[in-house]
């Protein structure tokens, strides 16, 4: 069914202009290559794997398993091996339902006991333990799944967010020595958001992953390719709009698809008995992101007056230079010290809230909090 998709993992019918992008990552993964899958926010990364690509390699490989993990900040060797244990016992527990998998995966298993706990739905829920540690490490169960995968049980490795790992002491250098003692043919994929954690830890000389993987990028929508998707998407009189109302609500949203259909949500179910104008965009997401406002508020509250401060500035100017932050007249106006400004705009990268872009400017990658923020706020 064709619908403004948001809150919610993308199926494949929903996903607009993946095709190059997906057809790429079969082909490495049925080669067992290792990728590296980038693509700003809210760009269809996760829907592309987890509706697409993970079906692709279930089919034909009936005792295949696929770990997938979220990294998203990361803080300690703790917390990868926490994450990771959690999803390959999820995996083992959907597995463990197929009786040949159990009794054949038995011996390779040998050491893992299981364990179960009450879940606050109140449904049991299975886990693994180590000498009575419920927390393995990564690099005990890389070894059992290695041993999986040699056996005639092809495993896929899929980790989200994989860049954050760079504020790890230690997590590179000991990832990039497991995946290497990994079977050649046991595809993994990386996938990342935030650029400049990519490029620590992918394109630096002397990064332990320097060269490492195929790099397959999540590229812009077309505008054109867009506006025929949002148009067969929109109802009633709202279709019969130009072109450059649609290219208009694209930039005006940062090209961010997420964004782009909440309002054409919002507009299908309040305005379908009119005609999608410029007008109507701006009206819908004033509308939006006020009635939002408690949420934006809490974004705010947890950032420092450095970070709001930066944010306001991107917010009001769309983006910023990367060369001219640090100019004597920002710093006035927004009352810091090049390191305090630095420290900020360091925090909003590290956690997503900002990007460098590829032109060497700074953006929001929440444009609606952004529209808030130039609603409610001045520079």
């Amino acid at each position: 069914m064709k619908r403004f998709v948001f809150d919610a993992l993308v199926d494949e019918e929903n996903i607009c202009n993946q095709k190059s992008c997906v057809e790429k990552i079969k082909r490495f993964i049925d080669d067992g290559r290792k990728v590296v899958l980038f693509g700003r926010r809210n760009r269809a990364k996760t829907s592309i794997v987890k509706n697409i690509i993970i079906p692709f390699w279930h089919k034909g490989r009936k005792n295949g398993l696929t770990i997938y993990t979220e990294f998203m900040h990361v803080k300690s060797l703790d917390d990868i091996n926490e994450r990771f244990t959690k999803s390959f016992s999820s995996e083992l527990q959907r597995k463990a339902k197929v009786r040949s998998f159990l009794q054949s995966a038995v011996e390779i298993l040998k050491g893992l006991s299981p364990t179960y706990t009450l879940a606050d739905d109140g449904k049991m829920e299975f886990g693994l333990s180590v000498r009575g540690k419920n927390i393995i490490a990564i690099d005990i169960l890389l070894d059992k799944l290695a041993d999986l995968h040699k056996s005639g049980k092809p495993c896929l490795l899929c980790f989200d967010e994989f860049q954050d790992i760079a504020k790890v002491s230690g997590a590179e250098a000991l990832l990039r020595r497991k995946f290497e003692e990994l079977p050649l043919d046991m595809p993994i994929i990386c996938l990342g958001s935030k650029r400049h954690l990519l490029v620590e830890v992918f394109h630096k000389k002397d990064a332990p992953f320097a060269d490492w993987g195929a790099t397959v990028e999540v590229d812009e929508i077309p505008y054109e390719e867009y506006s025929n998707y949002l148009r067969e998407r929109l109802t009633g009189q709202l279709k019969l709009c130009s072109d450059d109302v649609l290219i208009h609500l694209q930039n005006r949203l940062l090209r961010s698809p997420e964004a782009i259909h909440r309002i054409c949500f919002e507009a299908n179910s309040r305005f379908s008995d009119q005609k999608f104008t410029d007008e109507l965009i701006e009206k819908l997401i004033i509308e939006y992101v006020s009635s939002r406002s408690s949420y934006y508020e809490s974004k705010l509250e947890r950032l420092s007056a450095g970070q709001v401060g930066f944010l306001k500035k991107l917010a009001h100017e769309a983006t910023f230079q990367a060369s001219n932050v640090y100019a004597k007249e920002t710093l006035e106006s927004m009352h810091l010290t090049a390191a305090g400004l630095r420290k900020a705009i360091q925090k909003l990268m590290d956690h997503g809230d900002i990007e460098c872009l590829a032109s060497a400017r700074y953006g929001g990658t929440d444009p609606l909090l952004m529209h808030y923020i130039r609603l409610t706020r001045v520079t």
